[in-house]
């Protein structure tokens, strides 16, 4: 495998666990504001959009 399949594979293992944890962390604020469905929906909309941010493993 070449280095640059250990920093592509790197990105996209840590891509995953930082979106998870801000998906935790999106849930965890809904509940706490006690949100209704539409206003959840809303906030996962605009909190939780894949390929928004980016991670690079130099």
């Amino acid at each position: 495998m070449s280095t640059m399949d250990y920093y592509q594979m790197a990105e996209k293992v840590l891509y995953d666990l930082w979106y998870e944890y801000a998906e935790r962390l999106v849930e965890e604020v809904i509940k706490a504001c006690n949100m209704t469905g539409d206003q959840a929906l809303a906030f996962r909309q605009i909190y939780l959009r894949p390929n928004e941010f980016m991670i690079v493993v130099k």
